[in-house]
């Protein structure tokens, strides 16, 4: 079973993307993370380093830190999708996030769970937390192992 998983590719799909990945040695399992592993979502407006005598506008990016459940569990592919706009006028966006379990983690232990990051630029503009709604996908729509 863990031959054919670890050498399996899935293919993930969620609401209108799709995301492949290979299994490395060592994985074990694949969970969906939701809203309970959230750690931090924040937004950030940043000012680019623009050379003299250019107009650069600032980029907000949105960052999202996921607890892991397991101690050499990785953050696995991530995809954070612009869905529209709230009836409040907040950008909404659906995120799909993966972890990699290692089966290392049966017998190691550890002092604090890791941390994942996923980052995306979500637009120009100065934008705070409470310009955006994050919905994280509860469910997979379409698995295949090959």
């Amino acid at each position: 079973m863990k031959v054919l998983l670890a050498s399996a590719v899935l293919v993930l799909s969620t609401i209108a993307s799709a995301t492949t990945f290979d299994i490395s040695k060592g994985i074990n399992g694949v969970t969906l993370l939701n809203q309970d592993n959230v750690n931090l979502i924040s937004v950030e407006t940043s000012l680019p380093n623009c050379p003299a005598g250019a107009v650069c506008d600032p980029a907000s990016v949105l960052t999202i830190k996921f607890t892991l459940n397991g101690c050499m569990s990785k953050l696995g592919p991530v995809t954070i999708e612009y869905a529209g706009q709230t009836p409040e006028g907040k950008q909404q966006y659906v995120v799909t996030a993966f972890e990699l379990k290692n089966e290392k983690s049966l017998s190691v232990m550890c002092i604090r769970a890791p941390i994942g990051t996923a980052t995306k630029v979500i637009g120009r503009g100065f934008m705070s937390v409470d310009n955006v709604e994050v919905k994280f996908a509860n469910s997979l729509a379409y698995v295949t192992t090959l």
